[in-house]
């Protein structure tokens, strides 16, 4: 398939590539040292499950990012909803309230460890670590938590993701459903109006007319 770079390193670039897996996107999507975000809107529904939303284009790019993590972060009501399973590529980090999650991940036994923000129950998951509740502020907790990590990506929904948006260095956005790229830039624009300090636009991909923007905390003087 053919993937177009609109954007690299923040400058003009509109190359064209051809690429066949997720393997193929490291060279868009490296390792980096800290978080990053990935999240998927659409440009024509407020519908937030990305299990609606998501296409094949999408879900490429999140193994992709995925694989180069060390660990990977959710929310309970992001692994219900999606009814998620243990990653192949990296730990999971669930963020829960509730006293007990029950999901394909804690359910079916893993390779990879699964943590859960909850009492210490016994899971069919043999590989699940109950790391007891959360303590606030969750962003200092988080970074206690995860310190032996050095790579992390978060994907969790938009309120949870601004709660944690100091530790993040990277948010990756994707935008499916645009009719062109002026109209996925206002919902880019929009999305990332939320986020408190400058970010600028450092990577933007299109593949089959779904758009992947990339954007870098910039450091205040």
């Amino acid at each position: 398939m053919k993937l177009i770079e609109q954007v690299s390193a923040g400058l003009e670039s509109n190359l064209t590539y051809e690429i066949d897996s997720p393997s193929d996107l490291k060279r868009w999507y490296p390792r980096i040292t800290g978080f990053r975000s990935n999240y998927v809107i659409s440009a024509k529904t407020k519908e937030t499950n990305s299990g609606v939303i998501s296409n094949d284009n999408d879900r490429m790019v999140l193994r992709a990012i995925r694989s180069s993590a060390d660990l990977i972060i959710t929310t309970g009501k992001t692994a219900v909803s999606e009814q998620l399973s243990a990653s192949k590529s990296a730990p999971l980090l669930i963020l829960t309230n509730s006293e007990v999650i029950d999901i394909p991940a804690t359910r079916t036994s893993s390779a990879q460890t699964v943590f859960i923000t909850a009492p210490q129950v016994q899971y069919a998951n043999k590989s699940v670590v109950a790391l007891g509740k959360t303590q606030e502020p969750l962003t200092s907790w988080l970074a206690d938590v995860t310190k032996e990590y050095e790579s992390v990506v978060i994907e969790s929904g938009l309120s949870v993701t601004l709660i944690l948006q100091e530790l993040l260095c990277e948010v990756c956005l994707t935008v499916t459903d645009a009719d062109n790229t002026d109209a996925a830039w206002n919902v880019a624009e929009e999305y990332m109006q939320q986020f408190n300090g400058t970010w600028k636009l450092n990577q933007l991909l299109e593949i089959d007319k779904t758009l992947f923007f990339k954007f870098q905390t910039v450091l205040e003087n």
